[in-house]
């Protein structure tokens, strides 16, 4: 009975275990479910705050491009047309931009360093080389309250059409308009743009520098909170450039060519304000870059195309591209972009695809279609006025005689008593007892020395008067003063060619190669003048025209075997007319110089029938309306051109031709302010 009693006591205990159990499981399956429920409510939560954070990041990128919109070189109107959004007003100075400069990277004190990465191409898009460029920093000391002057001074209205009706400004904006357009620090997106550096590639060639800090992104979904932070990377920048162009940064710059290359050279960059032309088979060889603007409709009365109203003015109709055909044909056959490219880096990309069979570029070296037109002078104005101020002008009125008329100028250098330099040291010495001597003689037709001028490194001028050499004066406002050359020469003579430019003659014809050596020929310019002559119709050329110390061509600047620098320079600058080298010039002749000629181009006389004359060579730059014949098979001279790299000085010359109106370049292609890397952030963010 006691045994019954336990086994029914124990059976009741284990019941009331299983029961407590069985309750245990089935809170915990309760528990559990409420838990899954909650989880997956969670999560829901916080991927949509997470995906809401990541739109607020690409509404940040979104502002990023608009504003990189506002500051291109050009884009959309109201309208709908393609229109100009920088612009700097005419006759806005280089001091002005260089001011401009300085405020941007907030500096005033010795502002700038060196900036040795524009030694060599940044990237396919921006590979033009600045060895003299320096640059300004903005940093924890920059004083960045007139930072935007260059802004407020060069957007155009029509570029806030790039932004939001409500933000863009109601009239001229200021400093702080454009400090808040570049940060948004509240809200549920944030991004910050600031200046990043200003770079002074030459004097009249400035570099704008933005740059992307961050771009934020927050959101709160059920209590769930997700915060993305983001930094921009080395693509993240963006820059505007302001320059001047300089004609004479090109070896070769053709206004307009009729004709094509076949197995031309080219040792510099080259231009066009047409589209280049290759004949059929052709091997044209580059060592610099090819540029081209792609104008259409050019006039050969008045020397230029068909411009819009902009300022700067562009061709009003331009066609990217090249032009193929046969030898002697009009080389009709046009090679243009298809509807596919529509940036200019997708069309200079295409067409270089296209060009490659009938070209070789130098390494990192190509083509680019879709250049801003460049503006030659058609006018001497500015130079006959330096020549009237401080320099001298040939008599090409005769008078009662026309012995009178000054038809010749000789340049050369020499001592005290006129004897030419002694050779040394790979050098024409000027190093002598007394100093050196430029030397300009003025003749008429018949060779009779009609005035005799020089001066030395003090560059005051004496004339040669019955045998003795006297210093001239000039007067100004009752003030009597040395006269100073400024280096200007001018002929107004209107029957062609209006002067004869001749140097010393050559001392030697025996010598290896198609470069004579430097000891043959003295030198026609002191390592102290820098000369502009210019004629109202066009030169004749009948020696070499070298220099004391010489520049260094292309090919040694590029391999660093050269490194001379000299402070001299010669420009021959016809503004009508030619530059012919004469039948009578030697072989092999030789030009230290820059050559304009902006209603005609350089030629040579005699091209089909001459014999045995060798090349034409130059360092230095050319510059034409279009290309003169200067060979034909085996008679002529064949050109040998190579870049002088001092030409990239806008200065160099004296009353240089150079047009002076500000054109604009911006990053397309290199850079771009919304190109940032993001990652998970924290509250501490924002």
């Amino acid at each position: 009975m006691k045994a019954q009693v336990t086994t029914g006591a124990t059976l009741i205990i284990v019941m009331l275990l299983t029961l407590l159990m069985l309750a245990v499981v089935l809170v915990a399956s309760l528990r559990l479910g409420l838990t899954s429920r909650q989880n997956t409510g969670d999560q829901k939560a916080i991927l949509k705050a997470q995906y809401t954070a990541e739109s607020r990041i690409a509404l940040g990128q979104s502002k990023l491009r608009d504003i990189q919109k506002v500051l291109s070189r050009r884009g959309l109107d109201s309208l709908g047309a393609t229109v100009p959004y920088l612009g700097l007003a005419t006759g806005t100075s280089k001091a002005t931009l260089a001011g401009y400069a300085v405020n941007f990277c907030g500096k005033s004190v010795n502002p700038w360093v060196a900036a040795p990465e524009f030694d060599v191409a940044r990237d396919a898009n921006d590979s033009a080389t600045y060895a003299e460029a320096m640059q300004c920093k903005v940093d924890g000391t920059s004083n960045l309250s007139n930072a935007f002057n260059i802004l407020i001074n060069s957007v155009k209205p029509a570029a806030f059409n790039s932004l939001p009706s409500g933000e863009r400004p109601a009239g001229v904006t200021t400093n702080e308009w454009w400090a808040s357009l570049f940060t948004k620090s509240s809200g549920d997106y944030q991004y910050e743009i600031k200046p990043k550096r200003s770079v002074k590639l030459t004097d009249s060639r400035y570099r704008f520098y933005f740059s992307t800090l961050s771009v934020r992104g927050k959101s709160d979904v059920s209590g769930s909170q997700r915060f993305i932070a983001s930094t921009g990377t080395n693509r993240s920048d963006w820059w505007i450039e302001f320059y001047v162009p300089n004609p004479f940064d090109f070896v070769v710059f053709d206004n307009y060519i009729s004709g094509g290359f076949q197995y031309n050279e080219f040792d510099g960059d080259y231009f066009t304000n047409f589209r280049v032309g290759f004949l059929d088979a052709a091997n044209v060889k580059f060592k610099g870059h090819m540029y081209s603007a792609g104008c259409n409709n050019y006039n050969t009365t008045t020397f230029s195309y068909a411009l819009n109203t902009n300022d700067p003015p562009d061709c009003l109709n331009k066609t990217p591209g090249f032009r193929t055909g046969a030898s002697g044909g009009n080389l009709g056959n046009l090679v243009t972009n298809t509807s596919s490219q529509t940036t200019s880096s997708q069309i200079n990309t295409y067409l270089n695809t296209k060009i490659d069979p009938l070209t070789t570029f130098s390494t990192g070296k190509k083509g680019y279609f879709t250049e801003q037109y460049i503006k030659l002078p058609l006018t001497s104005q500015a130079q006959l006025d330096a020549a009237t101020d401080a320099g001298l002008i040939a008599v090409s009125t005769p008078g009662s005689d026309t012995a009178n008329i000054e038809t010749d100028v000789v340049l050369s250098v020499g001592n005290g008593s006129g004897a030419s330099l002694a050779f040394a040291d790979g050098k024409w010495n000027e190093n002598i007892s007394g100093g050196a001597y430029q030397y300009i003689t003025f003749k008429n037709a018949g060779g009779a020395v009609k005035r005799e001028y020089r001066y030395g490194p003090d560059l005051v001028l004496y004339k040669k008067i019955s045998g003795t050499w006297q210093k001239q004066t000039k007067t100004v406002a009752g003030v009597t003063s040395d006269h100073k050359f400024n280096g200007v020469i001018y002929s107004g003579k209107t029957s062609e060619p209006s002067l004869k430019i001749s140097g010393p003659a050559r001392l030697s014809t025996s010598y290896s190669g198609t470069i004579p050596p430097l000891n043959s020929m003295p030198p026609a310019l002191a390592s102290f003048s820098k000369m502009n002559i210019t004629a109202a119709n066009g030169f004749s050329v009948d020696t070499d025209l070298t220099m004391s110390n010489p520049p260094c061509d292309n090919a040694s600047t590029l391999s660093g075997s050269c490194t001379n620098n000299p402070d001299n320079a010669l420009l021959l600058y016809a503004a009508a007319g030619n530059v012919q080298i004469a039948t009578t010039a030697p072989k092999d002749v030789t030009l230290y110089s820059a050559i304009m000629a902006s209603k005609g181009g350089l030629g040579v006389d005699g091209y089909n029938t001459i014999t045995g004359k060798g090349k034409l060579n130059i360092i230095g730059s050319v510059v034409e309306d279009g290309p003169k014949l200067k060979y034909s098979g085996s008679n002529g001279r064949a050109p040998v051109y190579s870049y002088d790299k001092r030409m990239r000085d806008p200065d160099l010359f004296p009353a240089s031709p150079i047009v002076n109106v500000w054109y604009i370049k911006d990053a397309e292609g290199s850079k771009d302010l919304s190109e940032i890397v993001f990652s998970q952030g924290k509250s501490g963010n924002f």
